[in-house]
């Protein structure tokens, strides 16, 4: 039993490892949504047809990162939950009164994120979702795992059933794709006129976005992240997260994985390109199995990334991976300043092919691993670690070394 010193003064090391993988891979997929209209997200077809390397390419993130890397982001949230609370009922602190405000203040910096630097934000997600599994942390393990897999099956069956519904509303139907599976050579110019011009344009396309990004976002979004974070609690508790568990389990975690979840992810691209990107077999059948085997896939990246923690091995990866996940939340912003700044800022937003987004994207890792390394040999928190620490406590925390 880990004693109460442990609790109120460990860190976890194989947890920042996770965390920065988990925020460095998102920006795999969102990088796709800084740098184009969000329906090439879902359909590389949707500017025009997609050749060469950018077809494989995308083929590639749409098996290995497309939710997986945002399935795990969350089930780390989740995990950082129940040890958050640990340590503050260590300390005989009120866990939920610094709750309640850590995810108040969460979806505040949220909102100013979602509204005027880019609207694919997960804070505020992830703050409702904090919410709602706080009182879930004493669970079980067992009833961690079952209900949050209920919970995403749940919402996979109700994204099922609304997107087979299109095809009975054929008005409804035909405005959905012009927004977000095929839009028309007009619509695509008048995105592109949007986010390539004054600031205050991007800033009203991003609220009139508003109403119906968080009607989706509640009834699609915020359980699955609460499914998710279940599973990350569940993960903790048992010692996978923080590379206490056995190595027959992380073995049995990437068997799983590549056994049942990558299986399961191949034959959704295949399903969508023998339906020859139908939109209604795509997204009612191709990106629910997608959606479905994501979790497990996930664990091919972690799985192995907590054997070699465990193991002492590939130390090199683990002391670039840390700082970075110390910094999980002012790494998350910094993409998104450093995205929109060159996309929308300098006038690169639809400009560039999936292949020169790629390797934006290592431009960006490498601003990442420069900063992070530097910047935890200096302070104690992260810029936005910092503030908003200091906002749940109500009390400034330290900041220089």
């Amino acid at each position: 039993m880990t004693d109460q010193h442990q609790l109120t003064t460990q860190r976890f090391s194989s947890l920042d490892s996770l965390r920065g993988l988990a925020v460095l891979g998102i920006l795999l997929m969102n990088i796709q949504s800084f740098g184009q209209h969000d329906a090439a997200y879902l359909n590389p077809h949707a500017l025009g047809p997609l050749t060469g390397v950018d077809i494989w390419l995308w083929k590639i993130s749409f098996i290995l990162f497309n939710v997986k890397f945002i399935s795990l982001f969350a089930m780390m949230f989740g995990a950082g939950v129940v040890l958050q609370t640990q340590r503050l009922e260590a300390k005989q602190v009120n866990a939920w009164d610094i709750h309640k405000w850590r995810m108040l203040w969460l979806g505040v910096f949220g909102l100013i994120h979602g509204v005027f630097i880019w609207s694919g934000d997960i804070l505020l997600i992830y703050a409702i979702s904090g919410l709602l599994v706080f009182s879930c942390r004493y669970w079980s393990t067992r009833k961690l795992l079952t209900v949050g897999v209920i919970i995403i099956v749940m919402v996979l069956g109700l994204d099922h059933a609304t997107y087979t519904a299109l095809e009975e509303s054929p008005a409804e139907l035909d405005d959905w794709l012009n927004t977000y599976w095929q839009p028309t050579p007009t619509a695509i110019a008048e995105d592109q006129a949007t986010f390539t011009g004054d600031y205050s344009l991007q800033l009203m396309a991003r609220l009139d976005e508003l109403f119906i990004t968080y009607l989706y976002m509640g009834i699609f979004i915020i359980p699955t992240v609460v499914g998710l974070m279940m599973l990350g609690m569940a993960c903790f508790k048992t010692g996978v997260f923080t590379a206490e568990a056995a190595n027959r389990v992380y073995i049995g975690l990437i068997c799983l994985a590549l056994l049942v979840g990558l299986p399961i992810t191949l034959a959704s691209l295949i399903y969508i390109e023998q339906s020859n990107w139908e939109p209604v077999s795509t997204l009612s059948i191709g990106y629910l199995l997608l959606n479905s085997a994501a979790p497990l896939v996930a664990f091919c990246w972690a799985a192995p990334l907590l054997i070699s923690h465990k193991l002492n091995r590939a130390s090199w990866l683990h002391r670039y991976l840390i700082p970075v996940g110390q910094l999980a939340f002012s790494n998350y912003l910094l993409q998104s300043l450093i995205c929109t700044l060159f996309f929308n800022g300098f006038g690169f937003y639809g400009q560039l092919s999936l292949t020169i987004l790629f390797f934006i994207v290592l431009v960006v890792w490498t601003i990442l691993f420069v900063w992070s390394n530097w910047w935890v040999k200096h302070f104690y928190y992260g810029p936005a670690e910092w503030l908003w620490r200091t906002l749940a406590y109500r009390k400034r925390q330290p900041f220089k070394k």
